[in-house]
């Protein structure tokens, strides 16, 4: 059992945005990069409606909810109008004293020339509305002694007044007013719309960018999973390569949907709403610039705390997965052994690890979370100072302050959702690291394709040699030892020896899981290392003792590795075999359908399935290890007789711990720490009485 659930992966993995990553990355991502382009675009326009939204509510307020005007006395302006009145057009009254300045034009003006005028009483303070001129309006404000000047058909009275007038008589004088206040909500209807058909395409050309580069993503990497050598997945635990598949590909396209585009959107945001803010009111934008840097900071500081937390939690999650897989997949073995109390305490100790750096996750957000809060309304309340004062002193408009709150309030929502953002972009970086580093594992060594001129097919009929092999799965714990053995061609060798005598890694060794570290192997006086991989496992068939069949019909895990399959071809495999027989305690035959790890068929059966997808093949050289150890006598009796007929013009060599089931082999080696011990036929082995007579003897009795 695994008993260190540490893996290669799960360190301090460099930096949380790596741009060498992100390059890597594009190259899965550039034959959709239409969809990304496209994307951007529509993100753009969103993010235009968006930012048209609080401007037309001004207008709608300054324009026509609000529209005032200034009283101006022109006679005493004359020849002093200077820089402040450069670009203005006053609208003249009935008073030849008096005209009304407009409000736009008003907060135009620069600050300190218009503080001057008002002092000076040559510009009113108090803002006036322009209405139509109407006998009532007039009358009703005489008689409260409110001041009040007429134009052009048009009254303007003090906007304070308008609390004398009745609602419905000012809501039918201000008609024209209502009809553009109607305007600018059509206006803002047919944006949001817009918005809403702008967002959705969005939406849908990134999740089809995101759903084929995670495809396309996930195929390569099982592709260069199925072609690394056997070592590595013997030390490496299945969970964790299953959420490198899985859930860290999962967290690339969150990347992609979330983080991306999205990132380009904010960032439109942002500068967007300061340029609109510098425009309105220059002055009281400043106040947000202000703010930056504190904000720049806080980020900063929560990127700092949450970098190493957030990995930890990903390493332990990689831990429970690792765990998971292990236990369950050993669920039989824990409860014959009643060994859950002791996997469940080691489950819960990591659990508990894996709730502490939640926990200090969650304080890191917590303490963000309001800091960002407290500043945006730390900003909201200095607007809405500043804006009231600039109100009051007719520098601002109200609808301008209006917006003003509006854009704030947008401006810090990218901000605020900044934690979220650096989570995922978090997660997808370091997916994105776990996968490269298991793309980056070097894949088998094979030189097909290489130019060098082909290996004949006819080598596979000459001697299988060993010379001087040294092998260790780890370090220098050797396995075999300067191991020299001759497997001679189209003859028969059987392989004895203790448990870890290194039988089944000498079969490891040629079918090229594994590679010596001194020595060679050849076959037909060729370095295996020179023959194609596809060759050798082609004409190299292995019968392993553990069986691994896989979810599917029966003749379809016989017929595995062969090239137009069929149900026939199958039938035909098993009566050469003579086993066909078998297939008779089968409910649905060569259809049965097996599950998972060839569950519903015995041991022995699943073994005779093994056999018969080597046969399929036809080996020049066939490899038994233990093939007929869990067979019951009779199904053995058969598999014995049809060996006689199945063998001949192969080279065979057959691992086994029962002796009775290679007396006939043509030579027999006994193996003991990692090299040959005795070698010969059997009669000549037991006339020498050494460890072979031994065995036999203990197995069969004197």
């Amino acid at each position: 059992m695994q008993a260190d659930f540490g893996y290669y992966e799960e360190g301090h993995l460099g930096k949380p945005y790596d741009l060498r990553l992100l390059r890597r990355l594009y190259r899965f991502v550039r034959p959709y990069r239409k969809w990304f382009v496209l994307s951007v675009l529509l993100a753009l326009l969103t993010t235009a409606v968006d930012l048209s939204f609080p401007y037309l509510v001004k207008e709608a307020i300054d324009r026509y909810i609000v529209r005032m005007s200034y009283p101006v006395r022109v006679r005493a302006l004359k020849g002093k109008k200077g820089k402040a009145f450069s670009a203005v057009a006053i609208v003249p009254t009935a008073d030849p004293d008096v005209g009304m300045l407009p409000g736009r034009d008003f907060k135009r003006m620069d600050p300190r020339a218009r503080r001057r005028l008002i002092r000076a009483g040559l510009i009113a303070e108090t803002p006036f509305v322009a209405l139509p001129a109407d006998a009532s309006i007039r009358r009703i404000l005489r008689e409260k002694g409110e001041a009040l000047y007429q134009g052009r058909g048009t009254l303007y009275i003090p906007y304070r007044a308008l609390k004398w007038i009745p609602a419905r008589q000012l809501v039918r004088l201000r008609a024209e007013n209502l009809r553009g206040v109607g305007l600018i909500a059509g206006i803002y209807l047919i944006l949001l719309m817009l918005g809403f058909v702008f967002q959705f395409f969005q939406v849908v050309a990134l999740e089809t960018m995101g759903q084929r580069v995670m495809q396309d993503l996930r195929v390569s990497l099982i592709r260069h999973l199925l072609r690394l050598e056997v070592a590595f997945f013997d030390r490496t635990p299945v969970g964790r390569l299953v959420t490198r598949a899985t859930n860290d590909i999962e967290n690339l396209h969150d990347l992609f949907t979330a983080i991306l585009v999205n990132q380009f959107k904010d960032i439109f945001i942002l500068l967007g709403i300061l340029a609109i803010l510098l425009k309105i009111q220059p002055r009281l934008a400043l106040y947000v610039v202000a703010l930056l840097p504190l904000v720049a900071v806080v980020s900063f500081l929560f990127s700092r705390w949450a970098r190493d937390v957030f990995r930890d939690i990903r390493t332990l999650i990689g831990r429970i997965n690792a765990m998971l897989q292990e236990t369950l997949s050993g669920v039989r073995i824990i409860q014959v052994f009643r060994q859950e109390a002791r996997f469940n305490r080691r489950f819960a100790r990591i659990n508990h690890e894996t709730y502490r750096a939640n926990i200090r996750q969650v304080k890191i957000f917590a303490f963000f979370m309001p800091l960002i809060e407290l500043i945006a309304a730390f900003a909201m309340a200095l607007i809405l100072w500043r804006g009231g004062v600039g109100i009051m002193g007719g520098a601002l408009s109200l609808g301008a302050l209006v917006a003003f709150l509006s854009y704030i309030r947008m401006f810090f929502r990218p901000i605020r959702d900044i934690s979220e953002k650096y989570n995922i972009m978090q997660s997808a970086m370091a997916s994105t690291e776990r996968i490269f580093q298991l793309m980056d594992r070097p894949v088998e060594k094979d030189r097909e394709g290489d130019g060098r001129p082909a290996v004949p097919e006819g080598v596979f009929r000459g001697d299988i040699v060993f010379s001087r092999v040294w092998f260790a799965y780890e370090d220098e714990k050797w396995v075999l030892r300067n191991l020299e053995v001759a497997f001679p061609a189209m003859k028969t060798t059987a392989i004895i020896g203790a448990t870890g005598a290194g039988k089944t890694s000498m079969m490891v060794l040629l079918e090229r899981f594994y590679a010596p570290q001194r020595g060679r192997i050849t076959i037909g006086g060729v370095d295996i290392g020179d023959i194609p991989l596809g060759m050798l496992r082609k004409h190299v068939g292995f019968v392993q003792q553990d069986v691994q069949l896989f979810s599917g019909t029966l003749w379809e895990n016989i017929l595995l590795g062969v090239d137009s399959p069929s149900r026939e071809k199958a039938r035909e495999v098993l009566e050469r075999l003579g086993v066909a027989a078998f297939l008779t305690r089968l409910p649905e035959g060569l259809d049965t359908r097996l599950t998972e790890e060839g569950r519903g068929i015995s041991s022995g059966q699943r073994q005779l399935v093994s056999l018969a997808r080597a046969f399929a093949r036809d080996p020049r050289v066939l490899i038994l290890d233990e093939a007929t150890a869990s067979m019951d006598p009779f199904t053995e009796q058969l598999i014995q007789k049809a060996l006689k007929v199945l063998l001949q013009g192969r080279t065979v060599i057959v691992i086994a711990h029962r002796l009775s089931t290679i007396r006939r082999a043509d030579l027999i080696l006994v193996l003991e720490d990692g090299g040959i011990l005795e070698s010969g036929t059997h009669e000549d082995l037991m006339r020498r009485a050494g460890r072979y007579h031994f065995y036999f003897r203990a197995q069969n009795g004197p």
